[in-house]
C-alpha cells in the first residue's frame, strides 16, 4: 500500500548480498518521494524503479534481465565474490597443510591467549590478497571490465561525494572496545575543559605487555586552525604530503561533518591508565587497553572517545613519516581526489 515494504526489504538485503534491485510497485510516486527524503539506505544507483500501472509482467522480466546484465556494480561484485571465495578456501587448505597441525591450531596460535581476533583476520585477509595478486583469471576479468569504463572528470564529482569517497578509503568505523594503533580519538574531560583530537601511535603489539600503562598519541588539529598560522603555501605542501612537521588527515567524518585535520608530528600526548590498586606504585596494566578504561591526562581523568580508525597502508605511511620522516613507497595515490 506504500513504500514501507520497499524500505524494509532494502534494509535487510543490504546486510545479505550486493545486488541491483528492481522496485515494481503501484505506488512508485510514493517510493520516489521516500527516496528523495533520504530514507533509502541502499545505493541509489543500484535501484531501478518501475510502475505497475504502466508496464506488464513480460516487459518487467526483460527490463530486469537487461538491468542485471548491464549493471557494472553487479559484474564487479560477481568477479570479487567468485575469486575471493575460491582463494579463501585455498588459504584454509594451505594453513591446514602445515605439518603436525591443522587450521584450528594455526588460528589459535595467531590469536594467542588474549584472543586477538584482528590478528587472525589480518593473516587470512593477507593470504587472500596474495592469492588474488597472482590469480590471472581475477586480474584479467577485472582488468578487462575496468578498461571499458570511462573515467569521470574529477570536476563532475560533488564536494560532499568526493569527501565521502576519501573518507571511505582512508578510514574505517569500528565499534570494538579495543584501543588500536591508528585510531582517531577525542580526549575529553567531564567538565569539557579538555577536548583534544589525537591519533594513537602506540603499536598494538606493545599493549599486550603487562607493564604498559601509557598510550602515546599525536595531536590532530584543523588545517585552518588560526593558532597554527599556516600560510597558503604551507597548506598546499601539507595536502601534497610534502611537509616535515605536519601529516595530512583529509575528510575525517566527525558528527556527520567532514574536517581536514593535520597531525602535528612534534606534539606528542601521553595518556596514563588509572591504577586499580592505589597502594601499588607501579601496578601492571590490563593486557589490552580498552576505551571503557579510565585514563589520566595531566593528572585529570579523561574519557577516550573513538571517532574512526586509519586504514592500512595509509596508517603505515603516517607512522613511518612520524618515525623516519620518509614516505612509504607504493601506496595507492589518491591525492588527485583532494583537488
Amino acid at each position: 500500500d506504500d513504500s514501507t515494504y520497499s524500505k524494509l526489504i532494502l534494509k535487510d538485503l543490504e546486510k545479505v548480498k550486493f545486488v541491483p534491485v528492481l522496485i515494481w510497485s503501484q505506488h512508485i510516486d510514493d517510493y520516489n518521494a521516500t527516496k528523495e527524503n533520504g530514507e533509502i539506505s541502499y545505493p541509489l544507483n543500484l535501484i531501478y524503479e518501475l510502475s505497475k500501472l504502466d508496464e506488464g509482467k513480460k516487459k518487467v522480466s526483460q527490463i530486469l534481465k537487461e538491468w542485471v546484465e548491464n549493471n557494472l556494480a553487479a559484474k564487479i561484485s560477481e568477479i570479487y565474490r567468485r575469486s575471493i571465495h575460491g582463494n579463501l578456501e585455498r588459504a584454509f587448505f594451505e594453513l591446514n597443510a602445515i605439518p603436525n597441525s591443522h587450521l584450528a591450531i594455526v588460528l589459535k596460535t595467531v590469536v594467542g591467549n588474549e584472543q586477538n581476533i584482528d590478528w587472525t583476520s589480518d593473516l587470512i585477509l593477507n593470504l587472500i590478497h596474495r592469492f588474488l595478486l597472482v590469480d590471472t583469471q581475477f586480474v584479467d576479468d577485472l582488468g578487462n571490465l575496468l578498461r571499458g569504463i570511462a573515467t569521470p572528470n574529477a570536476n563532475q564529482i560533488g564536494e560532499v561525494d568526493k569527501r565521502s569517497l576519501i573518507n571511505k578509503i582512508l578510514y574505517f568505523q569500528s565499534k570494538s572496545d579495543f584501543i588500536r594503533n591508528g585510531d582517531i580519538i577525542r580526549i575529553k574531560s567531564v567538565d569539557n575543559k579538555i577536548n583534544i583530537l589525537a591519533t594513537i601511535v602506540t603499536p598494538d603489539c606493545d599493549l599486550v605487555q603487562g607493564t604498559t600503562r601509557f598510550l602515546e598519541m599525536v595531536e590532530l588539529r584543523s588545517i585552518n586552525d588560526e593558532d597554527i598560522k599556516l600560510k597558503d603555501q604551507h597548506k598546499e605542501n601539507i595536502r601534497k604530503y610534502n611537509h616535515p612537521s605536519f601529516h595530512y588527515f583529509p575528510s575525517v567524518k566527525i558528527d556527520g561533518d567532514f574536517f581536514d585535520l593535520i597531525a602535528v608530528l612534534k606534539s606528542k600526548i601521553i595518556v596514563e591508565e588509572t591504577a586499580d590498586f592505589t597502594e601499588i606504585k607501579y601496578p601492571a596494566a590490563s593486557k589490552r587497553l580498552l576505551y571503557s578504561h579510565r585514563f589520566l591526562f595531566h593528572h585529570i581523568e579523561v574519557q577516550l572517545e573513538l571517532i574512526c580508525g586509519k586504514s592500512n597502508p595509509y596508517k603505515s605511511d603516517f607512522l613511518q613519516k612520524l618515525l623516519a620522516n620518509n614516505s612509504r613507497v607504493g601506496i595507492p595515490d589518491i591525492k588527485n581526489l583532494f583537488n
